[in-house]
């Protein structure tokens, strides 16, 4: 999912290069700490696993997520479905992907439900039609693992695996924030017939929304590496993004029921301990929707992308596709 909008750019079958990006090679005699590619340090625990040692992300790097997720600066709306999902991207110095968020309201879901459904890698099989495989590598605290997901996309592109650190809180007030970024594990160099994309941030933030409903805000900023055609980069915001908020939509009306058929086999594992922040925050993105809906769109209809691209397009040669 939007785990980033990075578990849609799909793979391929070519031989496979080195790290996606600067990172020294493990050593568990002195292991080497591996850069943070989120746009904010983390500065929380560090932990060692397999000749690396990995910097989790803090309270006050939460903070810096849940702000980079709620800002309404800067963003240009590119989509707009039936006043409950909306989609914007930004552009980035020097960076060929913008960065993308998209806000979705679900009426009638709790959002402990919704945090649940992400958190949820069983159901997941059954949901996310992307997935070719996704497994979990190490716990580094109760609240932050390291982990694989590998994902199918349309032809010609290729399809894409990451290795992401992702970690997770409970705010309190029915508020939730999960975050990731890419980093590298020693038993995980890229895979012949994959292109290894990198999450530079990505991540929800889960907040009620109305009577008994709740809101999810994302944001990503992917690198997918190898070739992307023009017209799929396009597309990210104004058609991805919100087919991604519509396969949440349909999977989270199905969840209570999934529950309920694996009985005694359910268990729900995901860390709900809370940390409340120290102080109350804005809830901008709600803001805005809310004044929108008020004001009636009409006025400033979503801006589309650019698309002088050839749906034709093809890879350039020497890059395969599967």
């Amino acid at each position: 999912m939007f785990k980033s909008l990075g578990k849609l750019m799909g793979g391929g079958k070519k031989e496979p290069a080195a790290q996606p990006f600067e990172v020294p090679p493990p050593n568990p005699e002195n292991p080497p700490l591996v850069p943070c590619l989120a746009p904010f340090p983390f500065t929380g625990e560090k932990k060692v696993y397999n000749g690396y040692t990995y910097t989790a992300p803090g309270d006050a790097d939460f903070l810096s997520f849940r702000q980079l997720v709620d800002d309404t600066n800067g963003w240009t709306l590119r989509c707009e479905r039936d006043g409950n999902m909306y989609a914007w991207d930004r552009p980035l110095p020097g960076e060929q992907m913008r960065l993308i968020k998209a806000f979705g309201i679900f009426e009638g879901v709790p959002p402990e439900r919704l945090y649940d459904l992400l958190q949820d890698p069983e159901y997941r099989i059954e949901w996310d039609q992307n997935r070719l495989d996704g497994f979990c590598f190490t716990h580094l605290t109760d609240r932050c693992d390291i982990g694989y997901y590998a994902a199918k996309v349309t032809k010609p592109v290729a399809n894409r695996d990451f290795v992401n650190m992702r970690s997770w809180r409970q705010l309190g007030a029915g508020e939730y924030i999960i975050m990731s970024t890419s980093v590298p594990v020693a038993e995980c160099p890229p895979k012949q017939g994959l292109v290894r994309a990198v999450v530079r941030v990505s991540g929800y933030l889960v907040r009620p929304y109305g009577d008994g409903g709740c809101s999810v805000t994302y944001v990503s900023h992917s690198e997918p590496k190898g070739w992307l055609p023009s017209y799929f980069i396009n597309q990210l915001t104004s058609k991805i993004a919100p087919n991604v908020i519509g396969s949440m939509r349909s999977a989270v009306a199905k969840y209570p029921d999934w529950i309920a058929a694996q009985g005694d086999k359910y268990k729900r594992v995901r860390d709900v301990s809370e940390t409340p922040w120290p102080a109350p925050q804005p809830n901008l993105t709600y803001q805005w929707v809310e004044e929108r809906k008020a004001s009636g769109a009409a006025a400033s209809p979503p801006v589309a992308a650019v698309d002088d691209a050839d749906e034709n397009e093809q890879p350039p040669e020497g890059e395969a596709t599967q």
